[in-house]
């Protein structure tokens, strides 16, 4: 297949500790919604200043969704709560395509805010 290399979007998002996390984003390629099916991906969210790994989302462990040409990462609230509280941090988002081809997609530039309530809002009945 052959494809001009993808240059990736620079997009920005927050994570608030103790609250879930999903921000997704739509890709269009030549103004239709990009096609994932067959795709895998993953980010590794890093310290924007230690390079430390803070976390690592992907296809295979739920971070990651697709649906149609939607990309959403996703950290349930106490994955967000046991987050290392950083500064700034940064993902590189990376999506297999089905014939072997891995594209940048999207460097997330993440902001994190700190949890102020120390329990979690009651279960529904």
């Amino acid at each position: 297949m052959s494809n001009d290399t993808v240059v990736p979007a620079k997009v920005t998002a927050t994570i608030y500790a103790g609250a879930t996390f999903r921000r997704g984003w739509l890709r269009k390629v030549d103004s239709v919604d990009d096609d994932y099916t067959g795709c895998t991906a993953v980010v590794e969210i890093r310290d924007g200043t230690t390079n430390d790994l803070l976390t690592t989302l992907s296809t295979d462990n739920g971070g990651i969704n697709f649906e149609g040409g939607r990309l959403e990462l996703y950290i349930d609230h106490t994955g967000a709560s046991a987050l290392t509280p950083f500064t700034s941090a940064i993902g590189h988002v990376e999506v297999r395509r089905p014939w072997g081809d891995v594209e940048r997609q999207y460097e997330v530039s993440f902001s994190y805010s700190a949890q102020k309530t120390e329990v979690d809002p009651p279960e529904l009945p």
